[in-house]
């Protein structure tokens, strides 16, 4: 995943705008070098899985002169990914990046099961049925570079590429996030974690245990990230 982002922050240049969904897709984008002008947008602590896909329709509608670079799991895609369909009738280009690591991989790392397992798509293949776009399977660095290459010429449609991860791999930023968040949690009861969120799991329960510890402390995630009291999620990046 380090080195996955490592390429994604190479394709970047001035006229890209980072459309992050939620979950890995943004932690991961928390260490990419946003460069002169260009843009990042994401849903960060509302947490709205399935934003990037229909996000990047309108930012390309309003702004045509950037070609967004959409980060999203495989997860968030199934939910609403197939508005690309919206994207092929308006003629837009972006590059779409599914991170497929067959699950919803950011709750694997907090409570584990079954129910965190997705049923698998083609998703390089959907260029096929809606008769736009070109797709490609990345499983080696090798084969994403390619497929960077290729989606960075073609421009004529949207490009899919479906990035296939070890359904554990994760970004160094959820490393970071699961090492502090662990420790949170293990600071709840799971009955106490529940009634604070009104929640019927653990997983639902994670936000709002961590909303308690950040109300009063400035909680750094990463060089980007930064919790802070308010319960805002502030995304400051890095430019070059």
């Amino acid at each position: 995943m380090k080195r996955m982002f490592g390429r994604l922050n190479a394709f970047l240049s001035e006229n890209t705008v980072v459309v992050a969904d939620v979950g890995d897709a943004l932690f991961g984008a928390a260490d990419l070098f946003i460069r002169e002008r260009t843009e990042f947008i994401s849903p960060a602590y509302y947490t709205s899985m399935g934003f990037a896909v229909p996000a990047c329709i309108g930012v390309q509608l309003a702004n045509p002169r950037l070609r967004p670079l959409v980060l999203v799991g495989d997860g968030g895609f199934q939910m609403t990914g197939m508005e690309l369909a919206t994207v092929a009738r308006y003629g837009l280009n972006p590059v779409v990046v599914v991170l497929n690591n067959r699950g919803y991989g950011t709750e694997r790392h907090m409570q584990d099961g079954p129910y965190n397992d997705l049923w698998p798509w083609n998703f390089s293949r959907i260029p096929e049925i809606l008769g736009a776009g070109r797709g490609w399977v990345a499983e080696t660095e090798g084969e994403l570079d390619a497929a960077l290459t290729e989606a960075a010429r073609w421009t004529k449609s949207f490009c899919l590429i479906e990035a296939r991860l070890a359904p554990l791999d994760r970004s160094p930023a959820l490393e970071r996030l699961a090492a502090v968040g662990g420790k949170t949690l293990t600071s709840y009861s799971t009955r106490n974690a529940w009634r604070l969120a009104g929640a019927r799991s653990i997983v639902n329960a994670f936000p709002v245990a961590l909303a308690r510890v950040t109300r009063f402390v400035t909680w750094p995630l990463a060089g980007s990230f930064t919790i802070t009291p308010g319960l805002l999620l502030q995304v400051g990046f890095t430019t070059k």
